[in-house]
């Protein structure tokens, strides 16, 4: 039991949790800002441009919106967790 009791104050002491919400959430969202989607299909919808290399698939450019989205709500969510703890003292 004093193992425990002394795990939990470290814990505390060192803000352990509310330090690995807080790089969870960073990670999340560097991973959200270079998260992209690649269909390998052929390109059916497509923004044109001159250059063809700017050129835009709607189809993966929608995906990886959802995707973002989905590791951008996960992040906002750790960050909040972050700022719970922080204001709670853990």
């Amino acid at each position: 039991m004093s193992d425990l009791l002394l795990i939990k104050n470290w814990l505390i002491d060192h803000h352990a949790l509310s330090i690995f919400f807080g790089f969870l959430s960073a990670g999340l969202w560097i991973k959200s800002a270079t998260a992209k989607v690649k269909t390998g299909r052929s390109t059916v919808v497509a923004i044109t441009f001159d250059d063809p290399k700017k050129n835009v698939d709607l189809h993966e450019f929608f995906l990886t919106a959802r995707l973002q989205s989905k590791y951008n709500s996960y992040a906002a969510f750790a960050a909040a967790a972050t700022v719970i703890l922080q204001m709670a003292g853990y």
